[in-house]
């Protein structure tokens, strides 16, 4: 028997999981031994530079830094998008090693001399090695692996800072600040050692759109602008507070070593606040408050601390303002901030993702540095400048968080030409019935209703839907009534006596006549159940319809009508139109066995198509599509395949296995809620065979869907009650799947 598209979806998902772990292990060491080097270079370069240089030459340095990286911004992103960041990157970090020895021995014979190259070398190279960092995470994983493995690469990341704090405080102790500068080179070995492991899996890459790149490509897509935008006032907020720090401890501290333990014990504290951060709140603040939750918490808080610290002017305070924005930076903000990347095809994150991490930054330092000259030109005295600087970034922080809301649906939108790009690099570049509508729901469906009914569904789905029924004349439908006759005339009692009549000539001569009473439409209904009347009198039912909604959405409803009849009337209702027509539709999803909600939904999924403003709520869609998840896992498997006569959402083979056509019917639901042409990329994209794209589509319904409806349909998906022999062979599959990838890893190391 084929497998389902959700067994075999969770059979993918196991057989690459051993090579996603591997490689998550491989870039949290990594990224410990960057981020050590990291802190402990800062420590360093800091407590050099400021033992050597007077505190207000520091916007000077910052502005020479911040040009510097500006070049090497863009030879790197040159660089990335010819030979890819699994190449160049470890090659900077053997040069980086390098540099960093030579700058040790520099600092023996001249100070100054290596104190002004270690502020370049770590405001130029050593941010631009962390960029390169993250954008070989970003290929190296799907977009939904991608928001897995980045917060636990980020918590490696924390724990490296944290050692890299407390490696500088004892190195700079027992041996000098001198002594710090070769440990820093051997961990940019290391770290350029450990890299060479990773690789980046092959998946399914679309033709670049545009041959545009680098800068023209940032300013010509609004998504990126943002990006940038939103990193440059982080650096911004940074500059201006790491400024308001270090004035004050060179003003407290004069000892060269007692700079050292203050900056290594600040970063050690901050790095360990937000490892702690990071492993208890990162993955709830994710779930619970969603990607622009997790990058407004810093402009938020900072925002607060900020204006606090201008306002007390104490030395904790300005501490806490610094540390509110370390901790941040270093656990939420940058495990949100590398998630924005992830839907960006590999071309356009080479040529663009340096650019905005380096170029941006950097932008936000000179914007930094400058507010910082201009505020200490304008006010008297050291104080005062510190409070100004302070409030400064208060103000910065606060236009951050106006960029987050257009952050997080420009993501969205991302997801979704991703989906569109991977669709079509696998040749599937059609879709029948897509539409940009987003649709306006003011229609409602009574939610006393929904409660009602939540049990009961369970009762209607157990039953046959398929059971026949009664033919013949059945009794007026419950809560409708034929409206009383003005004018009694003969041609209405004669049409009502040949409906009646079972006489199939005299029948067929009154549902063929082109104008028909409407009084006459609860004789009709029956007729439809008569297999050698059905179609004559479906046809005449859809030219009654406009003025009988109600009589046809009582029978919908009624448990006791034929089911051949109730299955014929979503259609009927959906050529009829209006309002009415769609609040019976969507009756129809509630209390009704499968086919028929199936079928409403179709018709309404039409109907909206060109009326969009008559699709129901989000918040009853939502429901609806709860109450779909909650069907155990071997009714969901059990449902018929979509027959003949019945259009799918897309067209996909995958479709036609068990489980199959619940999937579509959720889907189906959802597309009233949601923008229908992402639906439907999610759904090819789950179904597409291709590990990126159902990343992809997992990823984008995880930002669109409740988190009630995300963990149902995860557990179908999964397929929790797998049958036996299924069960047993997934073990092989994960073999035969892993020796297959690391056969193509080997071929690819080789050069065959």
């Amino acid at each position: 028997m084929a497998l389902s598209p959700l067994l075999a979806y969770s059979r993918r998902a196991v057989g690459l999981v051993g090579e996603k772990r591997r490689a998550t292990r491989i870039a949290m060491v990594a990224a410990a031994a960057l981020i050590a080097h990291q802190v402990a270079g800062k420590s360093a370069r800091d407590a050099l530079y400021l033992s050597q240089f007077p505190a207000a030459s520091l916007p000077a340095a910052m502005s020479v830094t911040a040009l510097a990286s500006l070049l090497g911004a863009l030879l790197f992103s040159r660089g990335l998008d010819r030979m890819g960041p699994a190449r160049l990157v470890p090659v900077l970090l053997f040069v980086s090693g390098a540099l960093s020895l030579g700058e040790w021995i520099l600092a023996l014979s001249d100070p100054r001399a290596a104190a002004i190259a270690l502020y370049l070398h770590m405001g130029v190279l050593g941010l631009l090695l962390i960029s390169g960092f993250w954008s070989l995470v970003n290929e190296a994983f799907d977009p939904h692996s991608a928001r897995q493995a980045i917060g636990r690469i980020v918590s490696g990341s924390i724990l490296g800072g944290i050692a890299g704090g407390i490696l500088a405080d004892r190195i700079a102790a027992r041996a000098g600040v001198a002594a710090i500068l070769p440990a820093l080179g051997a961990l940019h070995l290391l770290t350029g050692l450990v890299l060479l492991w990773i690789d980046a899996p092959a998946h399914t890459r679309a033709p670049v759109e545009t041959e545009v790149r680098g800068f023209a490509l940032v300013r010509r897509t609004p998504y990126l602008r943002t990006i940038a935008l939103f990193v440059m006032a982080g650096a911004a907020i940074s500059a201006l507070l790491d400024y308001a720090l270090k004035a004050t401890a060179a003003r407290t501290l004069a000892e060269p070593e007692a700079l050292v333990s203050f900056f290594a014990l600040f970063y050690t504290t901050t790095g360990l606040a937000g490892f702690v951060l990071q492993r208890l709140a990162a993955g709830f603040a994710l779930r619970r408050f969603g990607l622009a939750g997790m990058l407004g918490a810093l402009p938020a808080l900072v925002c607060a601390t900020s204006l606090f610290a201008a306002l007390t002017a104490r030395i904790w305070a300005v501490a806490l303002a610094r540390a509110s924005d370390a901790v941040l930076s270093n656990s939420l903000f940058r495990s949100g901030l590398e998630i924005l990347y992830t839907p960006l095809s590999p071309e356009r994150k080479r040529s663009t993702k340096a650019l905005i991490d380096v170029a941006a930054q950097r932008a936000g330092d000179l914007v930094g540095a400058a507010l910082v000259l201009v505020l200490l030109f304008v006010t008297p005295g050291h104080l005062v400048g510190e409070r100004a600087v302070l409030a400064a970034a208060s103000l910065a922080a606060g236009t951050g968080l106006v960029l987050v809301a257009r952050l997080n649906r420009g993501y969205v939108a991302q997801l979704t030409s991703s989906l569109r790009r991977g669709l079509v690099a696998l040749g599937e570049n059609s879709l029948p019935g897509d539409t940009d509508l987003a649709p306006s729901r003011p229609l409602g469906l009574d939610p006393l209703l929904l409660q009602e009914y939540r049990e009961r569904i369970r009762a209607t789905e157990a039953a046959t839907p398929f059971a026949g029924g009664t033919s013949g004349i059945a009794a007026p439908p419950r809560g409708s009534s034929i409206p009383p006759a003005r004018d009694e005339t003969q041609p209405l009692l004669d049409d009502t006596r040949a409906l009646l009549s079972r006489e199939p000539l005299r029948i067929r001569a009154v549902l063929t006549r082109p104008q028909l009473d409407p009084r006459l439409a609860v004789h009709v209904l029956p007729l439809v159940g008569e297999p050698s009347l059905q179609e004559l009198a479906a046809s005449a039912l859809v030219r009654l319809a406009p003025r009988t909604i109600g009589l046809l959405a009582d029978a919908l409803l009624d448990a006791e009508r034929p089911m051949t009849l109730r299955l014929t009337l979503p259609a009927i209702l959906e050529r009829a139109g209006g309002r009415r027509a769609a609040e019976a539709l969507a009756q129809g999803l509630i209390d009704t066995p499968f086919e028929i909600r199936n079928r409403c939904g179709r018709a309404l999924v039409r109907m909206t198509d060109t009326e969009p403003h008559l699709a129901p709520p989000q918040t009853a869609v939502f429901e609806l599509a709860r109450l779909e998840l909650e069907i155990d896992h071997e009714r969901w498997l059990a449902r018929p395949p979509l027959s003949s006569d019945e259009s799918p959402l897309v067209t996909d083979p995958g479709l036609t296995a068990p489980g199959g056509r619940s999937l579509e019917h959720l889907f189906l639901l959802l597309s009233l809620a949601l923008d229908r042409d992402a639906v439907r990329l999610a759904l090819r994209g789950l179904l597409s065979g291709d590990t990126y794209l159902e990343g992809t589509a997992r990823e984008y319904l995880e930002n669109v869907l409740p988190e009630r409806i995300r963990q149902r349909l995860w557990g179908h998906l999964e397929g929790r009650r797998q049958p036996p022999g299924e069960r047993t062979r997934r073990a092989g599959d994960l073999i035969r799947d892993l020796q297959t990838a690391l056969a193509r890893r080997t071929g690819r190391r080789s050069g065959t």
